[in-house]
């Protein structure tokens, strides 16, 4: 028997391809579609097709002989080619040791995918352009003719055409994930089924996000599945592979339950965030939720929102995939925790600002936050963000390079005081202490949105009679003398430090704000509180108040 692999290649390039919403839409459903391609050209074929694993991007399916596999490949390489153009996809096969699918296999196809990705011309060497012709808009790849007339005589790539007209079964497959959430299912209409309705709600914002998820130890527990098989509690693995881990055909069952679970999983914690972000546009007026996954499955997911509530969509989401996970009892049984954590990126920008480059910056802090929660004692989800202000710098490397000085990062590695608490810990269901204890690095985000809360006037903070907010000037002053003080040295360093400091002396000798000084506890979040209080939603800062302070 033969292993054969399919895999897309270059999504996040395919899908950021053009700035269109509803292109990126369609592009992400189209890659999706991978499984039923397979399974349709295997019929079409005859070819019996064996499932091993079937996750987002990957399809590994095991055929009878050399010849099937080869015309398995050809043949739905072919039709995707006809069907998707500009989707990239590999197939590879290689020979089985035995009729059982073992981890020798395993590593055998991936190798073959590895060396074959390395060999094969790009994607876009598939649209060749010269100087005479046409490009299509927002791309340089070249115009095709519409078959349907557009009123406004757009002319678009073939690959930006096709994915348009996949844009309205792409919102309405995710609106079917919706009908299957009981807060969800009666809501479509305030979820915008029409793509081009959806376009036009996130274009009237004057901010938006990309939101990057993407689970922590995905890889490692798949690749280590077929050594952590025997660890399983038997009840567990016969009740969920029905069979026992001593079986021939084990690995292959158990790597097809844990594709579904995880792909369950992701999905239903997309919908739990939707809902709680649906809950909280009702809170604030608002009748429509503009959230768009562009990319949902397997381990990662991508998100565009409102970028007022994009921070608690993300939040949401950490708390629901860990939730999820650990109610899962074959998953959790081959996590360490007995749950999966997860790392987030929120890249807040204006609404004209491209896609791609907001993706680009929300997974580099998704990167960012995965790296630092990997460090932490204690397991638990993490999240980071970025307010773009300066929309003349797009290279995602150099923006977070310009921020790596206030981060805790450098505190450990330079000695320069840390200037912000991110990337925060997701402590789900952790009651916070009142008063809470003095800030820490990467510090939690209940402490964070309870602070910002009291920051902005919206909570009184513990023994104040009522709420005050922290005075705008004084908080710009301390801003501004602690993002020059990262950028010195010595004794000018410690000059600057020392002003920030008396500049938060003198509002705590204040009368009034004492209370609300000593509640935050620091002048070094002052960088964080500015940003949090200006772009979360008021009812979602109410919402922080433990019950003691109801």
């Amino acid at each position: 028997m033969y292993l054969v692999m399919f895999e897309t290649h270059g999504n996040q390039r395919y899908v950021f391809a053009s700035p269109r919403l509803k292109e990126n839409i369609g592009a992400s459903y189209l890659l999706t579609l991978l499984e039923p391609w397979v399974r349709s050209t295997s019929q079409h074929e005859r070819i019996p097709i064996l499932d091993v694993s079937v996750s987002s991007g990957k399809v590994i399916v095991a055929v009878d002989s050399e010849k099937d596999a080869h015309s398995l490949v050809n043949a739905v390489t072919r039709k995707i080619l006809e069907t998707a153009p500009g989707v990239d996809v590999t197939g590879v096969f290689t020979p089985m040791i035995s009729v059982h699918v073992t981890k020798e296999d395993l590593e055998n196809v991936h190798a073959a995918s590895a060396r074959h990705a390395l060999m094969r011309p790009p994607t876009s060497a598939r649209f060749c352009s010269t100087p005479f012709l046409e490009p299509g808009r927002d791309t340089l790849l070249p115009a095709v003719p519409s078959r349907v007339g557009s009123p406004s005589g757009e002319v678009y790539s073939l690959p930006g055409t096709v994915a348009r007209a996949q844009a309205s079964k792409a919102r309405e497959y995710l609106l079917g994930l919706a009908s299957t959430h009981p807060y969800l299912s009666e809501r479509s209409e305030e979820l915008l089924p029409d793509p081009d309705a959806l376009e036009k709600a996130l274009d009237s914002l004057s901010k938006v996000a990309v939101i990057h998820l993407d689970g922590n130890g995905v890889g490692a527990m798949v690749r280590g599945l077929a050594d952590r098989l025997r660890s399983i509690p038997v009840s567990i693995f016969q009740e969920q592979i029905k069979c026992d881990a001593s079986d021939a055909d084990a690995l292959r069952l158990s790597l097809l339950k844990l594709n579904k679970r995880l792909d369950n999983v992701m999905k239903d914690a997309f919908c739990d965030a939707w809902a709680a972000v649906a809950d909280l546009a009702i809170q604030e007026g608002i009748d429509v939720v503009p959230v768009v996954p562009v990319i949902l499955g397997g381990d990662d997911a991508t998100v565009i929102t409102d970028g007022a509530f994009a921070i608690p969509f993300a939040v949401a989401f950490l708390e629901a995939f860990e939730e999820r996970t650990g109610a899962d009892p074959f998953i959790s049984s081959l996590s360490d925790d007995g749950k999966m954590t997860a790392g987030a990126g929120v890249a807040v920008v204006r609404h004209n600002f491209p896609f791609h480059l907001a993706y680009d910056l929300a997974e580099r802090l998704a990167s960012t936050a995965k790296t630092a929660g990997k460090r932490m004692d204690e397991s638990c989800s993490t999240l980071s963000y970025h307010i773009l202000y300066d929309s003349t710098v797009l290279d995602p490397e150099e923006l977070l390079a310009s921020y790596t000085p206030f981060t805790s990062e450098a505190e450990t590695a330079q000695s320069v005081p840390a200037m912000t608490s991110r990337p925060y810990r997701i402590l789900a269901r952790k009651e916070l202490s009142i008063p809470l204890p003095p800030p820490t690095m990467n510090e939690s985000w209940d402490a964070m949105r309870l602070r910002a809360a009291w920051f902005a006037g919206i909570l009184s903070a513990p023994g104040a009679s009522i709420p005050m907010r922290f005075p705008k000037s004084r908080a710009a002053r301390i801003r501004k003398i602690l993002s020059d003080a990262v950028h010195l040295s010595g004794r000018e360093q410690r000059s600057h430090l020392a002003k920030a400091r008396s500049e938060w002396d003198d509002a705590r000798s204040q009368r009034d704000l004492k209370v609300l000084v000593d509640a935050i506890g620091s002048e070094r979040l002052m960088l964080d509180l500015i940003d949090l209080a200006e772009i979360l939603p008021r009812t979602y800062l109410v919402a922080s108040a433990p019950e003691e302070l109801s």
